[in-house]
């Protein structure tokens, strides 16, 4: 008994000292992908070291759960890999410690591990999400850092052009400035020209501060005749002169998070649900709605006047007539050719135009129910996979520790070459068996439950046909085992030729041979 929890406390030991580092890896593996995907919206905002902060701890809270799976896969298949390349795993079943018996606190941590999978997906990861999203939307819609290039007339600055002609190589200095007051919209009434200057901005990114030196402002003064061409102008020259600009749209304002907080990713399960039961019942009472219409339309119903060759009564009182008898009588009883033909010319022309402008509406009508039709139940669809992700993902850490445990006592080989290879092989087989399923359930081929779940249904056989022949020593993943056999293979089928070596030594014998003779 003291021997098994020693074993225990190793395993564990050696389990966690990979699984934390492996889910800290991942996770900042998953946040560079994010910020590689958001580069375009995120680069040249003049971000602060504060808010990037921010956005990489949501980020990464956001990550978790997508994380764990392959971070307990990783350090299970290290773990029982080192045990099994040492023999130790060998020691154990000898001494009568079955596999089983070795994972089991392994199988316990992979148990709650996976309780809090699900928590955290359920109570953190909307939140998360919901801050993620809002801050990447709210650093979109900020203006970018302000940048002045030589030779070109920037107009970031509202109701403000400048120009500068160039740039100093060894400091922040500026040469021939230019700055247009255009917040008046009258031209370029008030301008400003300087020899150089220097260009800075306040910390909360409201100002832009101008220090000019050796320069002039001009100021073009209204005339009241507007018969005279002259055009007057007020002349201010300065040695030193400091202009400050107002920055609009420069420093930045979170988005309210109320604008993103009904999407289906910020929601937990009891809100998933809740939201799920409205949108059927809306979704069920529209597809009511579009049979009443579409099998409403009639073309005997429209009220048109026809005529037959033997009277003049409204054909609108026969319609009537047809509507308060039965459908099968009317089918048999009633021939809809011999009352066309019964019409004349001129109103079987008009009845035919009738009848293809019917066609037409109710073709249109057709397209736009179709179109809010496949939006109602995509959006529906989103909704049911969004709440079976949060249960797939924390299966999946139960799914990934069993698959690794006995992958690792198969394989027998540690450290973090070949089993990251095949953690990350099985995780993005894992995930795209799961994105072909997404999409299965948008198309409408498979339910939302059966594309969520189609991974975890090829990879549940797949743990525990692993399992079973880690328990009984199975040579089914031993390289060892297949290099013998393509050995033996090419040995028997393959020609013996001899090698440059050995033709020189059989060479050699037979000339010292010969020599001795």
């Amino acid at each position: 008994m003291v021997i098994i929890k020693k074993i225990h406390g190793l395993v564990l030991k050696s389990f966690f000292l990979l699984f934390i580092p492996s889910l800290f890896v991942t996770i900042f593996v998953f946040i560079l992908q994010f910020i590689w995907l958001y580069a375009d919206d995120l680069i040249g905002k003049g971000l602060t070291l504060g808010l990037m902060s921010e956005l990489i701890y949501y980020l990464s809270l956001m990550n978790v759960t997508l994380s764990m799976p392959i971070a307990i896969m990783l350090a299970s298949i290290i773990t029982f890999g080192n045990m099994g390349e040492n023999y130790e795993l060998t020691a154990c079943k000898s001494s009568g410690i079955s596999l089983f018996k070795v994972m089991r606190p392994v199988f316990i941590v992979a148990i709650i591990l996976s309780i809090v999978s699900f928590l955290f997906a359920n109570n953190v990861f909307p939140y998360a999400t919901l801050k993620t999203y809002s801050l990447v939307s709210s650093i979109r819609q900020q203006h970018p850092t302000l940048k002045i290039q030589e030779g070109i007339f920037n107009s970031e600055v509202d109701g403000y052009v400048i120009r500068v002609g160039r740039k100093s190589k060894t400091n922040q200095m500026m040469y021939d400035f230019m700055i247009y007051d255009h917040q008046n919209y009258q031209g370029n009434q008030f301008v400003i020209v300087a020899d150089s200057g220097m260009v800075t901005l306040t910390e909360n990114m409201q100002y832009l501060i101008i220090e000019l030196y050796s320069g002039a402002q001009y100021e073009e003064l209204k005339e009241e005749k507007q018969d005279d061409k002259k055009y007057p102008y007020h002349k201010d020259e300065f040695t030193k002169q400091k202009v400050i600009l107002p920055l609009k749209g420069f420093e930045f304002k979170e988005n309210d998070m109320s604008l993103y907080s009904q999407n289906y990713n910020m929601l937990n399960v009891e809100q998933l649900i809740e939201k799920i039961d409205s949108l059927q019942l809306k979704y069920d009472e529209k597809i009511d709605y579009y049979y009443r219409v579409i099998y409403g339309n009639d073309v005997l119903k429209n009220q048109i006047k026809l005529r037959t060759h033997s009277d003049t009564s409204n054909f609108k009182e026969l319609v009537e007539h047809l509507d308060k008898i039965s459908g099968h009588y009317l089918t048999s009883n009633y021939n809809i050719d011999s009352a066309f033909n019964n019409q004349t010319l001129h109103y079987q022309k008009e009845l035919m135009k009738i009848a293809k402008t019917n066609a037409e509406n109710l073709f249109n009508r057709l397209m736009v129910f179709t179109a809010e039709f496949d939006s109602r139940r995509q959006w529906l669809v989103d909704h049911r996979i969004a709440m079976h992700k949060k249960y797939v993902f924390a299966i999946a850490c139960f799914i990934f520790f069993f698959i690794g445990a006995p992958l690792g006592s198969i394989i027998r080989k540690g450290g973090f070459g070949l089993p990251t290879i095949i953690s990350v092989l099985l995780f993005i087989s894992f995930y795209f068996i799961m994105a072909f399923g997404e999409k299965f359930a948008h198309d409408g081929t498979f339910s939302a439950f059966a594309g969520i779940w189609l991974p975890t249904f090829i990879f549940v056989p797949l743990e525990i046909f692993l399992f079973y022949k880690a328990a009984t020593d199975s040579v089914v993943l031993n390289w060892d085992y297949y290099k013998d056999i393509f050995d033996k293979f090419f040995a028997k089928y393959t020609p013996n030729f001899l090698t440059r070596r050995q033709f020189r030594a059989i060479k050699t014998k037979l000339k010292k041979k010969n020599d001795i003779t």
